[in-house]
């Protein structure tokens, strides 16, 4: 693979740098779309030969901590350290000794640490680097990311399949993460009982379902369907008014879609997803192939497990130890990161199971929704809200399928920075979740006084 010429590093070091200087915020800001507007491997191979695996991906990440400490030394702030964030870099520590005193401290070892300590330091940084303030620009700063990765999805993939007739050989998903791209169009239906600017909904809605259907991946079509009815149960305010609008809006964004697949010609786009969904009840399907490979995968990894140390498991180097297609006798790979909770298991043991699978995701949601309850006099922090509790949701579904917390995980981790940046000082006076403001946050007791 390739990537862009090697000097895009240090132009890009030296602009966030500059950035940082005078104005840490638009470095963050600038380093995050380039991650979320460029395809993956364009990041990731895209190095300097002197630089050895250090690609653009870290040159942006980088930039982002140099904006966090110019932020912190200009603003003489003291350094927020967001509870879930600090007990994710306890444990990642913990399997990195793991690892280290088993295998020796060499580079695959510490690659298992350098991709999972990205996303509680993201957090960490946004918590403390973005103000109240300033989420609508981290709200466009998202939005244009995914918009530009979308079109440049569409457009690579189009080009593709005019040459190539068979469609899921021309998958795209290193192009979109869904819980980047996928749930921007779900958060305005909802937000203060109003459609602002419908017709930018709708065409949002129509490109990122576009996006959706060219990753060819079920475990995102699978979690997005889940993580839609969760999220209306998590977030909706008003049963009989705003569910059945918010269903039509969706279902003119979905039929609209479906005339442009027609016209175009690109109906085995659909038919495509179909079949590959398809495959996971049909054991004679070719791509049931897959669903063996997560078999296989749930069996080794928990069977590792256990014969391992139960509490902190094997390590984070047990992955790359035994990933894919390492098996012997023509058995199918172990599938590392198919199956998120067992990945939990198998790398950080009972501890990194309940603090990643459990205590996290559940400790952002909780703490969203007082947030998203507390701001809804303001439209687009409770979208932005709303969308990286939706983040969240879908991990909470995607992970029994595919991926973890484990990966580099951009999105995740600036979601719920956010949240903690927004609940700063103000987390003692804000409204209790309850099983009434769960359902009928709208006529919950915070939001009368107000």
């Amino acid at each position: 693979m390739e990537g862009f010429p090697w000097f895009v590093i240090p132009v890009v070091f030296a602009a966030g740098i500059i950035l940082s200087i005078f104005r840490p915020l638009l470095a963050y800001l600038f380093a995050l779309f380039i991650i979320l507007s460029i395809k993956n491997s364009l990041l990731v191979y895209t190095r300097m030969p002197a630089l050895g695996p250090f690609n653009l991906r870290d040159t942006c990440i980088v930039v982002m901590i140099i904006a966090f400490f110019a932020n912190t030394f200009s603003t003489r702030s003291r350094i927020k350290w967001p509870k879930p964030a600090v007990a994710i870099l306890v444990v990642l520590f913990i399997g990195f000794l793991n690892s280290g005193c088993r295998y020796g401290f060499n580079y695959y070892t510490i690659r298992g640490l350098r991709n999972a300590i990205v996303l509680p330091t993201l957090f960490i940084i946004t918590a403390n680097l973005v103000k109240p303030r300033d989420v609508v620009l981290l709200f466009k700063t998202v939005l244009l990311g995914a918009i530009t990765s979308s079109i440049w999805q569409i457009l690579y993939i189009t080009k593709r399949f005019a040459s190539i007739s068979i469609l899921s050989q021309v998958r795209s998903i290193e192009f979109i993460s869904a819980e980047q791209q996928g749930f921007l169009i779900i958060g305005p239906l909802r937000v203060e009982n109003k459609f602002p600017r419908i017709g930018l909904q709708i065409a949002l809605g129509g490109l990122f379902i576009f996006a959706l259907l060219f990753t060819q991946t079920r475990s995102i079509f699978l979690a997005t369907a889940l993580a839609l009815f969760a999220y209306y149960l998590w977030f909706i305010r008003d049963v009989k008014a705003n569910y059945f609008k918010s269903v039509a809006v969706a279902a003119v964004v979905i039929l609209l879609v479906s005339v442009i697949l027609s016209h175009f010609g690109l109906t085995s786009l659909l038919q495509s997803s179909i079949e590959r969904m398809h495959g996971l009840f049909d054991s004679t399907s070719q791509s049931y192939s897959s669903v063996e490979l997560r078999l296989n995968a749930f069996e080794k990894e928990v069977s590792d497990w256990w014969n391992s140390n139960i509490f902190i498991g094997n390590g984070l180097f047990y992955y790359q130890r035994d990933g894919y297609g390492e098996l012997t006798g023509g058995e199918l790979g172990t599938g590392y990161g198919h199956l998120g909770y067992v990945a939990y298991l198998s790398q950080l043991g009972v501890l990194g199971f309940l603090v990643y699978g459990i205590y996290f995701p559940v400790s952002v949601l909780l703490q969203a929704k007082k947030v998203f309850l507390a701001y809804q006099d303001k439209p687009v922090t409770a979208y932005f809200i709303a969308y990286g509790s939706a983040v969240f949701i879908f991990s909470v579904f995607e992970f029994l399928f595919s991926s973890s917390f484990l990966s580099v995980n951009i999105i995740a981790g600036i979601a719920g920075g956010t949240v903690w940046a927004l609940s700063d000082n103000n987390c003692k006076s804000m409204p209790a979740v309850t099983s009434r403001t769960l359902l009928y946050p709208k006529r919950s007791k915070w939001n009368h006084q107000r």
